[in-house]
């Protein structure tokens, strides 16, 4: 785990610690997701392998999916692959990492779109994981006021617009640095920006 991962779940448990001790609970790290919104926090890079373009390899990450903070295994994926075809990477509490030409029947989480030429090799990849890198605390677990629920932890602010409206984003400082919290604003040209509150 990256340096800046450590920081980011050392910074998030003790959060969630505090949260839990008010609601005189027991915490272990699994119980985090319990606070989140489902998505990836880190990780679920996917790399096509390029002397194949067939060949197919998922890193290592860590996922808040149905209320659980689940680690996810890397996986090395060679399926057999239909020219002109869309294929879906996706995970599921029940089967983990899944491959196919549709989502699964069972809850799932979004990771990445795979789309073959007519030979039948990686011709595009597309990114459905979100947030990657932002831990983003589920609506309704905080009462902020008028202003959205909950907060983001992240590194870098997202790009600002009408769904963050409202939001709170709480920027971790880098080594030596002060954390930074801002605020997601509607300004009066209709375009959306950060404001710092601290």
């Amino acid at each position: 785990m990256s340096d800046y991962a450590e920081l980011t779940a050392q910074t998030l448990t003790v959060l969630l610690q505090r949260i839990w001790r008010e609601i005189n609970g027991n915490f272990t790290a699994e119980s985090a997701g319990l606070f989140l919104e489902s998505g990836v926090i880190l990780g679920g890079e996917l790399t096509v392998q390029p002397q194949t373009a067939a060949a197919l390899h998922v890193s290592e990450a860590v996922v808040s999916f149905a209320g659980e903070l689940l680690r996810v295994g890397a996986k090395d994926l060679t399926p057999a692959l239909a020219g002109a075809s869309v294929y879906y990477l996706d995970f599921t509490k029940e089967n983990g990492l899944t491959f196919g030409n549709a989502h699964p029947k069972e809850s799932y989480l979004p990771l990445w779109t795979v789309s073959t030429d007519a030979s039948g090799k990686v011709a595009a990849v597309e990114d459905r994981r979100g947030g990657v890198g932002t831990v983003k605390l589920r609506e309704g677990l905080l009462d902020v006021g008028a202003g959205r629920v909950g907060a983001i932890l992240t590194a870098t602010l997202p790009k600002p617009d009408v769904k963050l409206r409202g939001q709170t984003c709480h920027l971790l400082g880098a080594a030596g640095r002060p954390d930074e919290i801002y605020q997601c604003v509607k300004l009066g040209n209709e375009a959306y920006d950060w404001v710092q509150i601290k």
